[in-house]
């Protein structure tokens, strides 16, 4: 499968396309409502995501993606990391 199918079977309705992009557009509100959520809210919603994902997508796409989901998350905690480690020089 080359990248350009894959990124087009991402998308995989025009539903979750659009509602996607409209929720990245107000970063702010998304972040609040992460915030606000008890634990059991955040894993469950997380949860249905993957459910939903998994029954959209193929095995190799499914792999394809939570490996491109655990570089994203390792990458954030790198951010993050530096960012605390640059805030705060002397701290050791």
């Amino acid at each position: 499968m080359d990248v350009r199918s894959f990124t087009i079977r991402l998308h995989f309705s025009a539903y979750y396309t659009d509602t996607l992009s409209a929720k990245f557009l107000n970063q702010h509100r998304i972040i609040t409502e992460v915030f606000s959520m008890n634990p059991c809210e955040l894993t469950a919603s997380i949860t249905a995501v993957a459910n939903s994902l998994a029954c959209k997508l193929s095995n190799e796409e499914l792999t394809l993606l939570a490996s491109v989901l655990v570089q994203l998350g390792d990458t954030l905690i790198t951010i993050a990391t530096q960012r605390a480690i640059c805030e705060n020089p002397n701290k050791s």
